[in-house]
């Protein structure tokens, strides 16, 4: 019986038992070359008017255009690996190792895996059929621009290669990638929510001498306090009541901005302060750093509650007292207790399922009634 593949390379895992008929194949042969490894159970098989036994950790060779058949032998569950792949797709180890030397290679027979480098033969197998199962994603990556980052592929590529490798040589217009290897990146205006920055902007220039600054915030009155501090300072020490005594002095200012310069002399003597307003794309990242301190906090303030009350708590000095909450895992603490209480998550995930079904059967009200 003729067989072949409808791809270069193939890897399966198969389970069988000797109690099916089945599990017995018929003699065949095929264009491609095939390695099984047995992991588990024992067979016999007929390859090239040989005949081989072999069991748990023994790998085959059968190369193409060799007749062979397997039978199964012993109790229980039989479960080999097998690698199929053409003739074609061994060019670049031919180069490698040179063409004699990969015949001799590809002969039929076994060979037995010992038993203390089986744990990696099977890790090796493992990745392959990962890699099998995927798809291959075809990538064109831009070159660093920075030179260390440059400096750094080039070297790794050819520590990797044992030869000197320029980015040019890397091929980054086509790699072939898993994946998993892959970390799509977000549009951040689009795919996080929206936060909003407060930026404190400031820039002047007075007697042949300029600078600018930006210092943002989160939080609108950090803002204007900042914006408030930094008015009131150049009011007090800057160059602002000297310009007023000039003619050409002018001024403009709204709830959040204040500007003054000399007219027709901007460029040379100016002072200009203002909050805008800049969206702040919030990150997941981002997201849980925050929730994470939020979420110490509470705890501490929780802690803070109910230890104060407690005579060790009291015996303490004010610097042991802030020392205390500072470093101890308080939040860690109640989590631990918290996973021990079977019931906070039943109620949890009870209040969980109710909010569920009463969104749920809102919409769905909702819907029926457009």
């Amino acid at each position: 019986m003729f067989q072949d593949m409808s791809k270069d390379f193939d890897i399966k895992k198969i389970r069988r038992s000797n109690t099916i008929s089945e599990s017995n194949c018929e003699p065949h042969v095929h264009p491609f070359h095939e390695i099984f490894y047995l992991s588990s159970g024992e067979c016999t098989s007929f390859i090239d008017h040989n005949i081989y036994k072999f069991g748990k950790g023994d790998l085959v060779i059968v190369p193409g255009g060799c007749l062979h058949k397997t039978v199964y032998t012993g109790k229980g569950i039989h479960e080999r690996i097998v690698i199929s792949f053409r003739q074609e797709i061994t060019d670049w180890i031919k180069e490698q190792i040179g063409a004699e030397y990969l015949k001799n290679c590809m002969v039929p027979g076994v060979i037995n895996i010992p038993e203390k480098r089986r744990n990696y033969v099977d890790s090796l197998l493992d990745k392959l059929m990962f890699e099998n199962d995927t798809p291959d994603i075809y990538c064109e990556f831009d070159p660093p621009c920075l030179s260390a980052a440059r400096r750094a592929l080039e070297q790794t590529f050819s520590e990797l290669y044992g030869a000197p490798k320029r980015v040019e040589d890397l091929g980054l217009e086509l790699v072939i990638m898993a994946p998993e290897m892959l970390t799509p990146l977000a549009v951040p205006e689009q795919a996080y929510p929206q936060g909003t920055l407060y930026v404190v902007v400031s820039h002047w220039a007075t007697d042949g001498e300029f600078g600018s600054y930006e210092a943002p915030f989160t939080n609108l009155m950090d803002a204007q306090r900042q914006f408030h501090d930094d008015l009131k300072n150049e009011l007090e020490s800057g160059c602002i009541e000297k310009w007023r005594e000039k003619s050409q002095f002018a001024e403009e200012e709204t709830a959040e901005s204040y500007e003054c310069y000399l007219d027709g002399e901007y460029c040379e003597n100016h002072f200009y302060l203002s909050i805008e307003k800049r969206p702040l794309p919030l990150a997941p990242e981002f997201i849980r750093t925050v929730a994470a301190a939020y979420e110490d906090e509470c705890a501490r303030e929780d802690f803070l509650d109910k230890a104060q009350a407690l005579p060790e708590y009291l015996a303490l000095t004010e610097d042991q007292k802030k020392q205390l909450l500072h470093n101890a895992d308080i939040k860690g603490r109640i989590s631990h207790y918290l996973d021990l209480c079977d019931t906070y998550w039943e109620c949890y995930w009870d209040a969980v399922s109710k909010a569920a079904q009463d969104i749920l059967q809102e919409d769905q009200q909702a819907s029926s009634q457009k």
